[in-house]
């Protein structure tokens, strides 16, 4: 059988193809005009190449950390590092093992938040020189009742502003206060006496402390595990809440970590 002329014409396309070994038969031609232009050199920005911290980058909004049944701290806003002791991973069941250092944060706190905070880990110890204390933020700052005892259990009531002092703690100034019913600051200032040297703090624990007639309080010391580091800027009264403000701790990791982006709410 003889194959037929488009057979034949086939082979022949084929074995030209092959002969023309590093000569194809197609060439690419380059289009006119200058080169591409090459990639350029982009510095690297600094925050890319910035080591981050150990530990575990977190950001919380609108959510309520339960130190026990009383205490409540709400998180309007809270970024910064968690780290757990040792190698253990952070474990929220576990206060004790791990930190917390704020890179920024807002937290607020109720009646019975505080109530619990400073009559149970503040003058909670024993032999304390305040108890029965309850204290409650109202429009002109934190109103306060309780019992001072000084060799007598003294009733008291006392209205205070609320401020941030030089280094980042609370300042609890009375504007007035009642013992007895009865004017105790006027009395007190009549006699050449103030708070500090009423109330014995030696059996304290750390984050507390008396100038004068006001009380001074470190906000992070005073609460219970887990620790946290950071520095208050800001505090507020808002109805029923008493409002705080953080930035890092000067020096601390989460000072120098990036601003990146804010999960939406």
């Amino acid at each position: 059988m003889r194959p037929s002329g488009k057979t034949v014409a086939a082979w022949a396309a084929c074995a030209a193809l092959c002969a023309c070994g590093s000569n194809p038969p197609f060439s690419y031609t380059p289009m006119p005009g200058p080169p591409h232009p090459g990639v350029p050199d982009v510095a690297t920005p600094a925050e890319v190449g910035r080591p981050l911290p150990a530990g575990t980058w977190a950001e919380f909004r609108n959510v309520d950390f339960r130190f026990d049944e009383d205490l409540v701290l709400r998180m309007r806003l809270l970024r910064g590092v968690m780290k757990g002791t040792g190698d253990r991973p952070v474990a929220f069941d576990q206060p004790d093992l791990f930190t917390m250092e704020i890179s920024e944060a807002e937290t607020s706190m109720g009646a019975r938040d505080l109530t619990a905070l400073l009559g149970r880990y503040v003058f909670g110890y024993p032999d304390a020189p305040i108890r029965d204390l309850t204290v409650s933020p109202e429009a002109d700052g934190l109103h306060q009742k309780g019992i001072l005892h000084k060799v007598i259990d003294i009733p008291f009531e006392m209205p205070a502003s609320v401020s941030v002092d030089p280094n980042g703690w609370i300042r609890i100034h009375p504007e007035k206060m009642t013992t007895c019913g009865l004017p105790g600051l006027g009395f007190m200032e009549a006699l050449g006496i103030a708070l500090e040297d009423l109330i014995d703090l030696a059996g304290a624990p750390p984050g507390i402390k008396i100038e004068q007639n006001d009380f001074l309080l470190d906000p992070l010391a005073v609460l219970p595990p887990p620790r946290t580091r950071g520095r208050l800027i800001a505090v507020r009264i808002e109805p029923g809440a008493l409002v705080q403000t953080f930035t890092a701790t000067l020096g601390s990791e989460a000072a120098a970590m990036p601003t990146t982006p804010q999960m939406p709410i």
